[in-house]
């Protein structure tokens, strides 16, 4: 068997190119530059609900977004994002 087949899926299907192999592991998109979420020069942007911004903005509490974009600070693209809530909870 090749590499490939067996870092696929459980039923020997190759994985897709630029996708997980598996559910837990996260994805790995990136932008035109090539960096993906964890790179230096890609930064978070929290989208907040409207109470949400009130309290960031005029109280000075940290409250948690309810999405996250990641824009690549070189290119300026939008590329990836994230509603999930544990993840979200660490954009605080």
């Amino acid at each position: 068997m090749s590499d490939e087949t067996t870092s696929g899926a459980a039923d020997g299907r190759p994985a897709p190119l630029g996708g997980p192999s598996s559910p837990t592991e996260p994805s790995r998109l990136t932008c035109v530059c090539g960096h993906d979420r964890t790179h230096y020069l890609v930064s978070p942007v929290p989208t907040y609900t409207g109470w949400g911004k009130f309290w960031v903005i005029f109280m000075g509490v940290s409250t948690r977004p309810v999405r996250v974009d990641f824009k690549c600070r070189q290119c300026g693209q939008l590329f990836d994002f994230t509603e999930d809530a544990e993840e979200l909870g660490r954009f605080l």
